[in-house]
């Protein structure tokens, strides 16, 4: 609905910017609408002249990044918001980009410099708290990555993001038990969270609990069918194999 809006915004906002070549803001503004209707091509021209004529302002240099992203150009983009955030280093937009493209490209100790800026501006944020938390599971700091999704779930209890990965750190970590209370916290929390679901089957299935797995998947599919998509062969098979159990013990269907 949102692209719809500046889908139907663009065309006036060519003309405008047609007809006011020195109008700043309506560049910026046609460039942003480009952006967000994945005409890249036509957001770097827009970005390109904006530079041209105004080469230190960090808004375009920031749209030239976003064009850069978009047309698959990660070392142009870097650059790009390098010189905008020594232009303005408080630009938060910006630096979370950056962080974005950089572990896209697999730099986690870079993102991780970016992520902590970030947190140490908005410390309760919970979306910024776990990108933190990502660059540095990634790392390899696994307690201070704890520590970002559980400051993340004191910000927003019922951040899902947070969930997920914090019960998938305690997963990777072989802290089945931690995964499962983090995920019947959640759940307690949000009972329609079909991913806690699914996830929490998954932990029940790696203990074996092939019962409390099947009726952990048959809720998340109840919630969000569309998880089907996501299983693998393994768990997607347990309620399977959980009704055939009960078929051997009950052949006469009573």
């Amino acid at each position: 609905m949102l692209s719809q809006n500046f889908a139907d915004a663009l065309p006036r906002l060519e003309r405008l910017a047609a007809a006011c070549p020195d109008n700043v803001e309506v560049r910026l503004l046609l460039a942003q609408a480009q952006g967000k209707t994945t005409d890249f091509a036509g957001m770097r021209e827009t970005a390109a002249a904006l530079l041209a004529d105004c080469p230190g302002e960090p808004r375009a240099i920031y749209l030239a990044a976003e064009a850069a992203k978009g047309l698959g150009d990660d070392f142009g983009a870097i650059a790009f918001l390098t010189q905008a955030l020594a232009l303005r280093e408080d630009y938060a937009e910006a630096r979370r980009l950056r962080a974005t493209v950089l572990a896209d490209m697999g730099q986690w100790h870079e993102v991780a410099k970016d992520t902590a800026a970030l947190v140490e501006a908005q410390p309760d944020n919970d979306e910024v708290l776990v990108m933190h938390g990502n660059a540095l599971a990634a790392c390899g700091d696994n307690e201070a990555a704890e520590a970002a999704y559980r400051r993340a779930l004191e910000a927003n209890p019922f951040g899902g993001e947070a969930v997920v990965r914090l019960g998938q750190l305690y997963e990777t970590t072989s802290r089945p038990d931690l995964a499962l209370k983090t995920y019947d916290e959640a759940i307690a929390l949000r009972p329609d969270f079909a991913e806690a679901y699914k996830l929490r089957g998954g932990v029940k299935h790696r203990l074996h609990d092939e019962a409390g797995a099947a009726e952990d998947l048959k809720k998340a599919l109840e919630i969000k069918p569309a998880l089907a998509e996501t299983l693998d062969g393994e768990f997607s098979n347990i309620e399977n194999r959980q009704n055939e159990t009960y078929r051997s013990l009950n052949p006469y269907g009573f």
